[in-house]
């Protein structure tokens, strides 16, 4: 187990219910700019297939959803760190590293982002390719189905300072309300027959391309209402025998590798 308390500052941000974010600015503006040169992106649940996640009916259980709406919040959030970090003149590469779970049991839902795709490293560069972060970006991502938090670790500098920013996502980039889509899904359990009926009629005209469409296609942050959701940001500076470098490249081994060891040098 790894603890340490020399972070340089700790700030909470709590979202209410029904809360229009304008952009993800406003959120985790604080982390990304022009000095940023790696990040590493962790959530289990940014699949390809189908999956539980926070789309359903409002009304009937959520048993076995579509996992398009966190397609769209690694876009928007890709879409977000190029706008932040990759403008013209930055001349140092930027790199980005997803862990996610590739776990892929049935076929791909049908959106832009899984065009042409035969695997689930096809979406993840749709997606990437889609956000348009431009020529100094280099996005690689790894499957990992053994670790529960979600997460993103940023190296850049603050007033010539390597720092350090964790921020720590709870449930993940999904943290907007249900949706009141009316399309039904496989594996749902009905409460009566009339909604299994429109069940199986949707079920015959390609259901994922509808649920996307109509709750997910080109929506922009400030097109979703919030859930409560409890953000954290940690920040690190370096200090005399407190290497930011080593501390990111600590962390990212622990994030893609599970080795917890080279953490063991920072602890407190």
């Amino acid at each position: 187990m790894f603890t340490c308390t020399r972070a340089s500052n700790v700030k909470s941000i709590l979202i209410s219910n029904e809360h229009q974010i304008n952009t993800l600015d406003e959120v985790l503006g604080i982390c990304f700019s022009l000095a940023v040169t790696r990040i590493n992106i962790m959530d289990t649940y940014i699949r390809t297939d189908a999956q539980v996640n926070n789309f359903f009916y409002k009304g009937y259980r959520p048993i076995y959803l579509f996992p398009v709406s966190q397609q769209h919040y690694l876009f928007l959030l890709l879409e977000f760190i190029g706008q932040k970090c990759n403008q013209p003149n930055r001349v140092k590469k930027l790199d980005v590293f997803l862990v996610t779970n590739t776990y892929h049991n049935r076929h791909m839902d049908e959106t832009e982002y899984t065009i042409n795709a035969r695997t689930p490293a096809d979406v993840y560069q749709n997606i990437y390719k889609k956000a348009n972060m431009g020529g100094m970006t280099q996005f690689k991502f790894k499957s990992q189905s053994n670790f529960h938090d979600r997460s993103i670790s940023v190296l850049t500098e603050v007033a010539g300072t390597p720092t350090v920013y964790q921020i720590r996502l709870g449930k993940g980039l999904d943290f907007y309300e249900p949706c009141d889509c009316k399309v039904f899904r496989p594996n749902n359990k009905y409460d009566f027959d009339s909604a299994q009926k429109r069940y199986l009629v949707n079920e015959n005209k390609q259901y994922e391309a509808q649920h996307y469409v109509e709750c997910v296609e080109g929506k922009t942050t400030d097109q979703f209402s919030t859930v409560r959701t409890d953000i954290t940001i940690i920040t690190w500076r370096e200090i005399e025998n407190f290497k930011m470098i080593k501390l990111y490249e600590a962390i990212f081994k622990y994030n893609t590798k599970g080795d917890i060891g080279d953490l063991l040098v920072f602890k407190s």
